[in-house]
């Protein structure tokens, strides 16, 4: 999923007349510094577009993925520049993969940044680097009301330090469902308008839609953190385990590891309803792709940052750009089995610690969050409570992926080493399944290796 990797700075000269003032709207607080009603302006006065703020962020316009979230930070960007006229708003660009470590490494550099966006998997190791500037001044101007439209979500805790300190507020939600084939079903004997629920159903129906040309369950085991985050933790909490402990130490080769461990490797070679080659390529080859192109009945890992793909292979319509005449044509979406919970992420807006303009920076974020901004299109699902009680939100499609927001975990929100922890897990399964190697010993290798390098007691 990454973007060509480039920085570049583009001044959006969006000002207007000169304005006398401090800055309003957008949600923040006001500044007290405004001039009062009917007098002159100070000579000294900033002209329009004489202060910068920068925002860093991953959405080129050029790419196909870039171009409708980076329409609404246009937009917002816009509102910004209109209610404080004497800003200009620089944007920079950094490939998806990239930009987490090139902000903090230009943190230790001394290199200077305003808004940033942050991946929300490594949230923790952002917060730790010291790069994040605490945003609870800003955040305590609001109204209580504002507050509680973002402190709603199950892991607000995930955004506060230590010390109970905001440095960052989502903007942006990813889930994962199981996604399934009305049409395979149909040609299975099943009904296409009632998928699995328990464990049990799974393996059935998976075997029953099992075909020479088809598989009836897809998945990602390969060497990549979405083995953690699509196939193995999903069933690692539904066993009722965690991949860390209480003290922050690996703990996935627990009794509910093996289990998940042992279900994945069954998937291939007991019930061979997935195929072996789930172990290669990446997300989109291994889940995208295949989906699309009708070699899964049903596939795990399928989220919303692919409903663009979805619609234009016709299986879903509405709902790229959200509507409440958002509807499943030839495919559906559950949550399976029963009570489980499925991987969350998405990005978040933190201010940079070295950000010399933090109130203006928090203003620009607020203009990002306003109403008739924001539903123009993050890429994925809105932070805001509020905006789930539009009527774009509404029907039954979006059921189901509000169910699994709502139950949705990350996989280890304060851990700095998420994505070694992510790696190791890919590995042990990795071996697992294409070594054949036994199931605990193999676990317990890697979580002690992990927890060696990485562990509590490492710190």
């Amino acid at each position: 999923m990454s973007q060509t990797s480039r920085k570049q700075r583009i001044a959006l000269l969006l000002a207007a007349a000169l304005a006398a003032g401090a800055m309003s709207g957008c949600g923040a607080p006001r500044g007290n510094d405004a001039a009062p009603a009917g007098s002159e302006a100070s000579s000294d006065a900033p002209k329009p577009g004489s202060k910068v703020i920068r925002i860093a962020h991953t959405y080129d316009p050029n790419s196909e993925s870039g171009k409708g979230p980076h329409e609404w930070l246009e937009a917002g960007i816009a509102r910004f520049v209109e209610e404080n006229p004497e800003y200009r708003v620089e944007e920079e660009y950094y490939g998806m993969n990239e930009i987490d470590n090139k902000l903090m490494s230009d943190y230790k550099a001394g290199i200077s940044h305003d808004l940033i966006t942050v991946n929300t998997a490594q949230f923790a190791e952002q917060v730790a680097s010291g790069g994040l500037k605490d945003m609870s001044p800003y955040f305590e101007g609001l109204s209580k009301e504002e507050q509680e439209d973002f402190t709603w979500l199950s892991d607000w805790d995930s955004y506060l330090d230590s010390e109970g300190k905001l440095r960052g507020i989502p903007y942006t939600l990813h889930t994962r469902v199981i996604a399934y084939n009305k049409d395979l079903f149909e040609a299975a004997g099943l009904d296409p308008d009632t998928p699995p629920q328990t464990m049990e159903e799974l393996i059935e129906y998976a075997q029953k839609l099992t075909t020479d040309d088809v598989w009836g369950y897809g998945t990602f085991i390969g060497a990549g953190r979405a083995t953690a985050e699509i196939a193995f933790s999903p069933y690692l909490w539904y066993f009722g385990g965690d991949l860390l402990d209480e003290e922050g130490n690996a703990d996935f080769a627990s009794e509910a590891g093996v289990q998940a461990a042992q279900f994945l490797y069954d998937l291939i070679y007991k019930y061979k309803v997935t195929p072996e080659w789930a172990v290669s390529g990446d997300y989109f080859t291994t889940i995208r792709d295949p989906f699309l192109n009708g070699q899964y009945a049903m596939c795990d890992g399928v989220g919303n940052f692919i409903f663009d793909e979805l619609e234009r292979a016709g299986m879903i319509s509405g709902a790229a750009t959200p509507s409440r005449e958002a509807a499943t044509n030839n495919i559906g979406f559950f949550l399976a089995p029963e009570n489980s919970s499925r991987y969350v992420n998405g990005w978040a807006f933190s201010i940079a610690e070295s950000c010399e303009d933090p109130e203006a920076a928090f203003k620009l974020m607020m203009c990002l969050y306003e109403p008739d901004i924001y539903q123009i299109g993050v890429g994925g699902f809105p932070v805001r409570k509020s905006m789930y009680d539009q009527d774009i939100y509404q029907g039954e499609f979006w059921d189901v992926w509000k169910e699994s927001l709502a139950a949705g975990r990350a996989l280890a929100p304060k851990s700095t080493t998420a994505l070694q922890l992510c790696d190791a897990v890919a590995a042990a399964i990795q071996d697992c399944i294409i070594g054949k190697q036994p199931i605990q010993e193999t676990l317990t290798r890697y979580e002690q290796e992990y927890n060696n390098q990485y562990g509590a007691g490492t710190h």
